[in-house]
């Protein structure tokens, strides 16, 4: 089986030093794959906190040149911004035919006591099966990758909405959860470009004549646990911001009067992760969609994005 790792950085490619300071090293992140023919590329290596679009069309390009020669391809990553990473790419490429695995660590590979190593053994039994789509292996759980949350702080460990991963590797069998048929209706992108995003999290008395939106493309915004928000100071920000405003992070189990309460300015999309939802936008202004086809396209289950 011709398997691609590409490594792009992150804790996984990192060493500790004797101050105990991780950096990243190139060196530290060589992994053997028994019973693989493997190649090995490095578009770039960064640690994921400083990563931006330049990179992720760097991925997204050196995943198309290298996907005609591969049976499966294993991507390692640093964790901060994983799911961003992981979401962009599932959407960019499209319907993806043959298994491409991020994975991850919380500790160099030198150490023993790294979670990397049977997320790395989790994503190579994975891989086996064939099964297309874009994923993230982390310990023995393998998740959608447009489904998983960011970690939580001072925590280690990836969640899924509602905890619904694909599969779990347990001994050297996987044994899936689920399957998604990918829709392939939009083909691979060819490069992505950046586009302007405003990204806001609500927070008790928050100042909306604080943000100037002038020149942005979108604004997402975040809601509360229970998928809402101030809907007053909301609803008169969005009449006044002059691009389109989306809400994510509800859900529709629960429809409190403040949610049923937005204007029609504030376009709420719901069972939908955060880091799913930016991507999708970034991903469906670079295909150069605006207005209705825009929306449609947010809307749309191309991936098991949409998990209810």
């Amino acid at each position: 089986m011709r398997l691609t790792v590409i490594r792009t950085g992150g804790t996984i490619g990192c060493a500790k030093g004797a101050d105990g300071v991780i950096t990243l090293d190139e060196n530290s992140s060589v992994v053997h794959f028994a019973g693989f023919d493997v190649k090995t590329v490095t578009p770039f290596y960064e640690l994921s906190e400083r990563l931006g679009i330049e990179h992720y069309d760097a991925l997204l390009r050196c995943v198309l040149e290298e996907k005609g020669d591969a049976d499966a391809m294993i991507i390692t990553h640093g964790s901060d911004t994983l799911p961003y990473t992981a979401s962009i790419l599932a959407f960019a490429l499209g319907k993806v035919d043959i298994p491409v695995v991020f994975v991850c660590s919380d500790k160099p590979l030198s150490d023993p006591m790294a979670s990397g190593h049977q997320s790395l053994f989790s994503a190579a039994a994975f891989v086996k099966t064939g099964e297309g789509g874009v994923y993230v292996a982390d310990g023995r759980d393998i998740h959608f990758a447009v489904r998983l949350l960011e970690e939580r702080a001072y925590e280690e460990g990836f969640f899924s909405a509602y905890d619904s991963v694909c599969a779990r590797v347990v001994g050297l069998k996987v044994k899936f959860a689920e399957h998604i048929e990918q829709s392939g209706e939009f083909p691979p992108l060819e490069r992505l470009e950046a586009k302007r995003i405003l990204y806001m999290k609500p927070y008790p008395d928050i100042d909306y004549a604080s943000f100037d939106v002038s020149g942005y493309d979108c604004v997402l915004h975040d809601s509360y646990h229970s998928g809402t928000a101030d809907e007053r100071k909301l609803n008169e920000f969005a009449e006044k911001c002059g691009c389109p405003l989306y809400l994510v992070g509800g859900s529709n189990g629960r429809v409190y009067s403040s949610k049923a309460g937005f204007s029609s300015q504030v376009d709420f999309i719901d069972n939908i992760t955060q880091p799913a939802m930016y991507a999708k936008l970034v991903v469906g202004l670079n295909r150069g969609l605006k207005g209705k086809e825009l929306d449609d396209y947010l809307k749309n289950n191309l991936c098991g994005e949409i998990f209810a």
